[in-house]
């Protein structure tokens, strides 16, 4: 099989150490999956056995897959921010405590 290193345990030979890290690792924020996707489109620019439709497919594929992971990340900041001011209106009120809008009466 091409690409493959198929070590014989029985002749005495240790296969390399594998690394601890691994090489195809999903970008976990915004800003990595940017990065990942303009070196992507850098090299598919470059390749010339790549047909222009399959260069501009793939373009708009990353690109696409861009926008989503912004739509998303803003979304989860969105929910946080909303979910913070819900837990702020939801604490205990005392009564001096003033309505937001002031006193509705003088005798308030």
């Amino acid at each position: 099989m091409p690409g493959f290193i198929i070590h014989n345990i029985t002749s005495g030979t240790t296969p390399p150490p594998l690394s601890s890290s691994l090489p195809n690792t999903p970008p976990e924020t915004v800003q990595k999956l940017r990065k990942a996707s303009t070196k992507v489109i850098k090299h598919i620019q470059n390749d010339s056995t790549i047909s222009p439709k399959v260069r501009q497919s793939l373009s708009q594929i990353l690109a696409g897959g861009l926008v989503l992971a912004e739509v998303g990340a803003q979304f989860a900041e969105d929910n946080v921010r909303i979910l913070r001011r819900k837990k702020r209106s939801n604490t205990a009120k005392t009564k001096r405590r003033l309505p937001e809008m002031g006193p509705r009466l003088v005798k308030d």
